[in-house]
């Protein structure tokens, strides 16, 4: 799986896996604990007996279930390096796509690359993407074969 997969593919499945403790009901931490623990596949159930334990957050107190979520949590989060990030974004351009296709493009990769307020502002970051994309290389593209601008008579 290509590595910048295996974040989101991580956040998808403790969604997915929230989602089924709401709707089969299940509230207790030691309940969600063992359905961890009974439908964990083998690679996941070695992480977990493997990886070092990871300190809960202020408010999870420490229970079994919220341990074994960030110790996941840690393995499966890619660090993100803002400047890295910043770059391949800033050289992103529009395709064969309208404006909108490219905007929601731009989002998405925005999102998927854990774009936060510390990385950078979105509206700012979109707005340079969306000024100085392709269509201003087509600009000045076409100044260029335009000549130099003096009159060739």
């Amino acid at each position: 799986m290509v590595q910048d997969e295996t974040g989101r593919m991580w956040r998808k499945w403790k969604t997915e896996l929230i989602t089924r403790f709401r709707f089969f009901r299940i509230q207790n931490d030691q309940d969600k604990t063992d359905v961890i623990s009974i439908y964990r596949a083998e690679h996941i159930r070695e992480l977990i007996d493997t990886l070092p334990n990871e300190p809960a957050s202020d408010e999870e107190e420490r229970v079994e279930f919220y341990e074994i979520i960030a110790k996941l949590d840690h393995y499966f989060t890619p660090m993100i390096n803002p400047d890295s990030t910043t770059y391949k974004f800033e050289q992103m351009s529009q395709q064969e796509e309208s404006i909108p296709q490219y905007y929601v493009r731009l989002r998405s990769r925005m999102q998927n690359e854990g774009w936060t307020s510390s990385t950078g502002s979105y509206d700012k970051a979109l707005h340079f993407a969306t000024t100085t994309g392709k269509r201003s290389q087509q600009r000045g593209h076409r100044q260029a074969s335009k000549g130099d601008g003096r009159n060739e008579n």
